[in-house]
């Protein structure tokens, strides 16, 4: 009979990882596991910034969201990039490089999650029971139980907010058309006028030019 080394709860049918823990309790851990990872990245910068004698910024986490997937693996979003952990084997995706991220729920069964990338961002690994790396080249599945899905939507709206950041900021800027305002007959007289008045053009001069400019 399975029993759950953190709560403690048990049941011929209760089903925990192959750590010992049910997936309400994994979750909590993953949780425990990002905050525990915020404050190291506080407490790293605050050394840094003291060692450089400046005040702290305020810290930004680079670590998002941690999808608990089947087989006790789990896959990571960072700030810029897709992450998964399945034993002592990882693979990293860049944000730059996935096309889209689509997560798929079914009623029985696991959910699926998608990462579709231009080419695959390692060779094709063999990562076990629901894993599938780099399937078709460039699509990456990985799947999770029904009770990962709020967290497996918010990675896919984090990704999907991040590209349309990314596109933004590439998108070519409008060219802005200057039109050139041709001088009036009055000011072209006026520039003839300093001309002679500067004794560069003759009284004859100007007064052909003028009578050029007004149409005389």
């Amino acid at each position: 009979m399975a029993r759950c080394r953190k709560c403690g709860k048990s049941g011929l049918f209760f089903k925990v990882n192959s750590e010992g823990y049910c997936e309400y309790c994994a979750q909590q851990l993953r949780d425990e596991e990002i905050v525990r990872h915020n404050q190291e990245h506080k407490r790293q910068m605050a050394m840094a910034a003291a060692a450089a004698g400046v005040k702290p910024a305020e810290p930004v986490s680079d670590l998002k969201y941690t999808l608990g997937l089947i087989g006790s693996s789990t896959l990571t979003l960072y700030a810029n990039r897709i992450q998964t952990h399945i034993g002592k084997t990882s693979e990293t995706i860049p944000l730059s490089a996935v096309l889209t991220f689509t997560v798929e729920e079914h009623s029985i069964g696991a959910c699926t999650v998608t990462v579709a990338t231009a080419q695959a961002a390692t060779a094709t690994m063999n990562l076990g029971y629901g894993l599938a790396s780099a399937v078709g080249g460039g699509n990456h599945q990985y799947q999770f139980p029904r009770t990962e899905l709020p967290t497996a939507y918010k990675m896919r709206d984090y990704i999907a907010n991040w590209s349309a950041a990314q596109g933004a900021a590439t998108a070519p800027q409008p060219v802005q058309q200057v039109v050139e305002q041709k001088p009036s007959p009055a000011d072209e007289i006026r520039k003839y006028k300093g001309l002679l008045d500067d004794g560069i053009i003759t009284q004859e001069e100007f007064e052909a030019k003028k009578k050029q400019l007004l149409g005389l």
